[in-house]
């Protein structure tokens, strides 16, 4: 191999790793925008949604401290509550990226997971 082979091959190297780097930071980018928070934010969901893959049928913007709840009932004060990174939830259920425009102070419910999301206010007693 001459000299100007092998320095080719260096910069074939180089702009396939320079590629890779614009991809893969898109791609984090996308998820970082989607909610306005890094996609390894993280969200307050249900076990069972986590654990035994319940589908979300409800989603609560926090008013007070803008922070936003994913659960499997309307009513979630039955379940074990955790954390957990919004992009896991994004990635179970690409639905939950039509509601990143949710204001603070509003929930977006769904009778199943087929069915469309329903928003409301919500009210002074939540």
């Amino acid at each position: 191999m001459d000299r100007r082979e092998h320095s080719w091959r260096g910069v074939g190297v180089y702009f396939g790793w320079a590629l890779a780097a614009l991809f893969f930071s898109a791609c984090a980018s996308s998820s970082h925008s989607v909610f306005q928070h890094p996609a390894t934010a993280l969200v307050l969901t249900q076990w069972v949604v986590v654990n035994r893959g319940s589908p979300i049928l409800a989603v609560f913007h926090n008013e007070d401290d803008d922070e936003w709840m994913f659960f499997a009932d309307v009513n979630p004060e039955v379940d074990v509550q955790v954390s957990v990174a919004l992009d896991e939830l994004i990635k179970r259920d690409e639905s939950l990226g039509s509601l990143s425009d949710l204001p603070p102070g509003w929930k977006a419910t769904r009778e199943r997971k087929s069915s469309p999301w329903v928003r409301q206010k919500l009210s002074a007693n939540k």
